[in-house]
């Protein structure tokens, strides 16, 4: 079968699912052509977008063939947002279309509309194409409490059906521990998932540095469990200095959380790039628990930290 018959028997396959039985489109399920300008990318979408030669082949298909399968989104804030589809809708604008085809779903919690957007994905490109902060957004979803496993294989089969897939998501009796379905399912092991998982705590910046193979496991392992704000402050300094911070680096950042400040990161780093030591700045002092029960023990950690400080400066201010 040409290319061009299989995109027409797509089309179809669709047009035909979104039929009930009675041969009427239901509500819900209803194509609509919508304005391209009306519609909106999924807040946070954690896929980048197809470029160069993938992007230019769809560009051509949808001059040639229109857009065959309808894009997915929901109304969200006022806005009609993509649940499936951000890489039609670009190839859409770039091949001079002013509308495509929608299916608005309606009712969709929030874990819901972010199962479509990770499967779809999942579905139509596969997890090895993935880039690791993509693969680490699909890990996620796998890891969700809030969404039943029934629910989330309904989606998964609504999205096969509308790419004309045959059904890999039946309604199963897989009992298996969490995982150990996801062991099984992608290939990995439970340490690599632990590590992968953490991917969804680093600042952007640094999940582009992921992405693009510029930093080590181990220290952007380490750096996922600072606050967004000391995370910014370590990539602008490594940024700022061209410095491809190590694991031990990482580590020792992640330890000094609770003093660590944006200038003591800029210097240790411009210490690291002109070949002088930085223990210095790191060393630590552990409190005996005796001592940390009778003064901090209903005392919230920065607060503790604070009060070391000042007794400090006033030890010191009398030597």
């Amino acid at each position: 079968m040409s290319k061009g018959l299989e995109k027409r028997k797509l089309a179809s396959d669709v047009l035909d699912y979104l039929e009930d039985e009675s041969g009427t489109e239901t509500k819900e399920n209803e194509v609509k052509l919508i304005p391209v300008d009306k519609l909106v990318p999924f807040h946070n979408h954690p896929f980048k977008l197809y470029e160069g030669q993938r992007l230019d082949d769809m560009v051509e298909s949808i001059k040639e063939h229109g857009v065959m399968i309808p894009i997915l989104a929901r109304m969200y804030k006022g806005k009609l947002e993509i649940l499936s589809g951000h890489n039609r809708l670009n190839a859409s604008i770039k091949a001079g279309l002013s509308e495509v085809p929608v299916i608005e779903k309606i009712g969709l919690s929030e874990k819901e509309a972010y199962t479509y957007v990770i499967e779809t994905n999942l579905i139509q490109r596969g997890f090895s194409e993935l880039l690791p902060s993509e693969q680490a957004a699909a890990l996620e979803i796998e890891y969700d409490k809030v969404i039943s496993q029934g629910k989330r294989n309904d989606i998964i089969r609504e999205i096969e059906k509308l790419s004309g897939i045959e059904s890999t998501s039946g309604q199963s009796d897989q009992k298996l521990d969490k995982r150990d379905a996801i062991s099984s399912e992608y290939g990995m092991s439970g340490s690599k998932m632990a590590r992968m998982l953490r991917i969804n705590h680093l600042v952007q910046p640094f999940k582009d540095m992921v992405d693009a193979n510029a930093i080590n496991k181990g220290a952007y392992f380490h750096i996922s469990f600072m606050p967004e704000e000391q995370q910014l402050w370590v990539f602008h300094a490594v940024n700022d200095y061209g410095y491809k911070i190590s694991e031990e680096i990482a580590k020792l950042f992640r330890d000094s959380e609770e003093t660590l400040t944006e200038q003591v990161v800029r210097d240790t780093i411009d210490d690291l790039v002109n070949g002088k030591k930085t223990e210095k700045k790191f060393q630590s002092v552990k409190l005996q628990t005796a001592v940390y029960q009778r003064y901090f023990r209903e005392v919230e950690p920065k607060e503790a930290v604070s009060i070391i400080e000042k007794a400090l400066e006033m030890y010191f201010a009398t030597k």
